[in-house]
């Protein structure tokens, strides 16, 4: 009897800041045998890998790295190599504060 396939049904969070983030969840189904994670940008031909830090068989726990804006797709690598489901995770800038509200104090 053939394994079953490791599946993705949701990534938290799907939305990060060029700097990444840790404690990211991805759940799903058959993710026993995932290793790492693959974060493949779609306006580039780079990928980087994050191992997992906790799994289970509907959840795993890992870091998302930092990279540049943009969309990129997200899929969970096993043993042999093989990337399986996918999603999209997009990047984008960091925050900025343009300024203080209310202007005035109370000092």
């Amino acid at each position: 009897m053939a394994a079953s396939v490791p599946g993705i049904r949701s990534l938290l969070p799907n939305q990060v800041s060029v700097h990444g983030k840790t404690n990211a969840v991805i759940k799903g189904e058959n993710l026993d045998p995932v290793i790492k994670v693959r974060f493949q940008w779609l306006t580039e031909c780079s990928s980087k890998e994050t191992p997992v830090l906790e799994r289970s068989t509907d959840a795993l726990k890992f870091h998302i790295p930092s990279g540049n804006t943009g969309k990129v797709k997200v899929c969970v690598v096993t043993a042999d190599g093989r990337c399986h489901s996918n999603i999209i995770i997009t990047y984008g800038s960091q925050p900025t504060c343009t300024g203080l509200q209310p202007r005035s104090t109370w000092a």
